[in-house]
């Protein structure tokens, strides 16, 4: 029996990944598979300083909710002990979920296999509307789109028709976490 993490979002990027876990990861070491039942969208607020806007700001994620007939592609990491630790002090913002039964991949047996994910925790949850004091960043933009293009161009359009286009305005520049435990594993 292996426990597994669904990536979605910055996880997809192995660099992301190596950081988040304290240990390298290679391509060898993910699986593609689909979250069925869930649909991605920028949902998740967090307070980040904005290099750009030399501020503290409130920036928005990707995260993932419940959503009947909906799936999304995303990627599967095997987890060692005390991994699930790091990735709680990382996805601070978010409720761990077990989504074993949701999840389709040829990697994984779902009656003997644990997989988790992050789910937007309801209290940060951004507005669904367009507001003018919270922000996408482009930075993680990159790192997400990076770590699909690295899986082929198929695994990039099914990421680009399983994720809501964000309503919020985009901006360039470094960003850092405010909380600082946190940061050190984004």
């Amino acid at each position: 029996m292996s426990t597994y993490i669904f990536g979605y979002g910055s996880l997809i990027n192995t660099a992301s990944a190596s950081r988040a876990l304290g240990r390298q990861i290679y391509a060898k070491d993910i699986f593609t598979a689909e979250l069925h039942s869930y649909r991605r969208a920028w949902s998740l607020m967090e307070e980040v300083y904005s290099a750009h806007l030399e501020r503290q700001i409130t920036a928005v994620f990707l995260g993932v909710h419940v959503e009947i007939g909906s799936y999304l592609n995303g990627i599967l990491i095997a987890l060692r002990p005390g991994e699930i630790e790091r990735l709680r002090l990382r996805e601070k913002n978010y409720d761990q979920v077990d989504v074993s039964s949701h999840i389709r991949s040829q990697r994984i047996d779902s009656e003997m296999d644990s997989v988790f994910t992050f789910v937007s925790a309801e209290k940060n949850r951004a507005p669904r509307h367009k507001t003018t004091d919270i922000f996408v960043l482009k930075e993680y933009v990159g790192v997400v789109s990076s770590g699909c293009k690295a899986l082929g161009e198929e695994f990039l359009r099914g990421f680009e028709m399983t994720t809501d286009q964000p309503s919020f305005e985009m901006i360039e520049g470094k960003y850092t976490f405010i909380d600082r435990e946190q940061a050190e594993y984004v």
